[in-house]
C-alpha cells in the first residue's frame, strides 16, 4: 500500500559561527605599510645631527678663529663619502652637507685672503720703516749743515753727502746708508702750521700742545720748540 504522507519540513536559520563579533571566514582588514619609513626616520635623524654639528663649527669659528671648517668640511664629508645609491635616499642630509661645505669654502678663502693682506701689510710697513730715514749715528766730520736734506752716511769716515732721490726714495752709494742729522721727533705733531710738510724738518714745541711749525729762514726753530725730523 502507498503512502501518500509528505516529508516533514523544518523551516529555520542557518546559523554562521562568528568569532569576537566578526564572521569566520571574512576577509581581515589591511592598514597601509610605508617600507621607506625608516629611510626617512634615518634620514632626518642624520639631517640634525649634521646641523648640530654645524652649530657648533660656528660657535668654534667665532671662539677659536678658523678652526670653524675643520666641522663643515666633516659634515660635507660624512653624506659624500657615502655610495651614491644611498645618499640618494638622504635628501635632507644632503642639503645640511652642501650648506656646510659652501659654509667652510667660503670661509677659508676669506681667511686666506685676510692671511695674505695681513703679509701685505707687514711688509709695506717693513719698507716703510727700513726706509725711514735714520738718525745718524754721529756728526758729520765734513761739517754738513744742510739739516733738511738726507744726508748720505759713510761709517768708516763719517763723511756726510748728498743722496741720490728716485721718486721720493733716498738712494745712496754702496757703504753709506740715508740719515738725517736731525733727531726724529719724540712725538707725532697734533696742529700744523699752514703749507708745514709733515715728514720732513720741522719745529716741534711740545709745550703748545704738539705744535708744529717750519723752520725760520736760518733753518732755526723758536726758543720753545724743538728742531727734528717729522713722524709719519
Amino acid at each position: 500500500m502507498a503512502s501518500n504522507q509528505q516529508p516533514a519540513v523544518v523551516v529555520g536559520t542557518v546559523v554562521q559561527p562568528t568569532a569576537v563579533g566578526q564572521p569566520v571566514g571574512a576577509p581581515l582588514p589591511t592598514y597601509g605599510y610605508d617600507p621607506n619609513a625608516a629611510q626617512r626616520q634615518a634620514d632626518s635623524q642624520n639631517a640634525g645631527m649634521g646641523w648640530i654639528i654645524y652649530a657648533v663649527g660656528w660657535f668654534v669659528c667665532c671662539c677659536c678663529g678658523p678652526c670653524g671648517p675643520i666641522f663643515w668640511f666633516a659634515v660635507g664629508c660624512m653624506h659624500f663619502c657615502k655610495p651614491k645609491e644611498q645618499r640618494d635616499r638622504l635628501p635632507q642630509e644632503k642639503v645640511v652637507a652642501q650648506v656646510s661645505i659652501c659654509t667652510g669654502v667660503c670661509c677659508t678663502i676669506v681667511t686666506v685672503l685676510a692671511i695674505i693682506a695681513y703679509i701685505a701689510l707687514a711688509v709695506a710697513v717693513g719698507d716703510l720703516i727700513e726706509n725711514y730715514p735714520k738718525f745718524c749715528s754721529t756728526s758729520c766730520s765734513n761739517g754738513w749743515t744742510r739739516y733738511d736734506e738726507i744726508a748720505c752716511y759713510t761709517n768708516a769716515t763719517a763723511v756726510c753727502s748728498t743722496a741720490t732721490y728716485v721718486g721720493e726714495e733716498a738712494q745712496c752709494d754702496w757703504g753709506e746708508y740715508a740719515c738725517t742729522t736731525t733727531p726724529t721727533c719724540p712725538t707725532t705733531c697734533k696742529t700744523y702750521d699752514t703749507g708745514v710738510s709733515r715728514f720732513g724738518v720741522l719745529c716741534l714745541d711740545q709745550w703748545n700742545d704738539d705744535h708744529c711749525s717750519s723752520l725760520s729762514i736760518s733753518g732755526t726753530c723758536e726758543a720753545s720748540a724743538t728742531r727734528c725730523y717729522g713722524r709719519r
